[in-house]
């Protein structure tokens, strides 16, 4: 089976329609080693480089990427065309195979969404942990409407956060540092002052241990002596 390809300026076909390194079929549309297709959604797809199509490798296992087809799409079309193979870009690149043959390229917000709400998820953790400034996050938006270079920013601002975070760590050390030297002098102070009344009392109970030791021994020679008068008193009755 064989087909004739022409090329016009205006034409209407059934089948794919190739114009200079553009194709248009039923299901893609294809520049050079690009493809665009929709099946819910607006997708688009890159030929891996060095990289023989499935569908043909699968016909013909001997088959190798070669300079020669420049690895484009209408290239490997052209050649399974030659081949009697298959004519219509759809059978070369079913969708069933285009993650096998194509690494998908992101466009529109689609492609950018993912990225953008981890970059919103940084933020949000960003506010949460370190309670960023308003102004912070105002740069933050800036930086995302412009496609700034919101990683960098994103940097600065745990860079900023964490020396100040450090530097308020290390004033309450110093003061900690400080009241425990102050509570350490007190504490001695008090310890000698402690001491110091222990020896004090410590005199006075030993000088009120010597009165009462005094007035114990006057107390036995005024019971002796008494007890002698008696004696003298019941020996000069009898």
């Amino acid at each position: 089976m064989s087909r004739v390809f022409h090329k016009a300026d205006q034409l209407e076909s059934r089948s794919d329609v190739i114009a200079e390194s553009c194709l248009v079929s039923e299901k893609y549309v294809v520049f050079q080693d690009i493809i665009l297709l929709h099946d819910g959604e607006l997708k688009a797809y890159k030929l891996k480089a060095d990289h023989v199509p499935t569908k043909l490798n699968l016909r013909d296992p001997t088959i190798e990427a070669s300079a020669a087809l420049s690895n484009t799409v209408l290239e490997w079309l052209r050649y399974s065309a030659a081949k009697g193979w298959f004519f219509e870009v759809h059978e070369v690149f079913p969708q069933m195979y285009i993650i096998h043959d194509f690494d998908r390229m992101k466009i529109g917000e689609h492609g950018w969404s993912p990225e953008v709400a981890n970059l919103q998820s940084q933020i949000d953790s960003l506010d949460a942990l370190f309670n960023t400034e308003s102004e912070h996050l105002a740069q933050i938006v800036t930086d995302l409407q412009n496609a700034g270079a919101i990683n960098q920013h994103v940097a600065t601002v745990v860079g900023v956060e964490t020396t100040a975070r450090g530097l308020a760590v290390s004033g309450v050390q110093s003061n900690l540092d400080a009241e425990a030297g102050t509570r350490s002098s007190a504490d001695n102070v008090l310890t000698q002052s402690v001491s110091d009344e222990v020896a004090a009392r410590g005199v006075a109970v030993s000088g009120v241990q010597s009165n009462l030791d005094a007035e114990a021994g006057t107390r036995s020679s005024a019971d002796n002596v008494l007890t002698q008068s008696v004696s003298d008193e019941v020996s000069a009755r009898g």
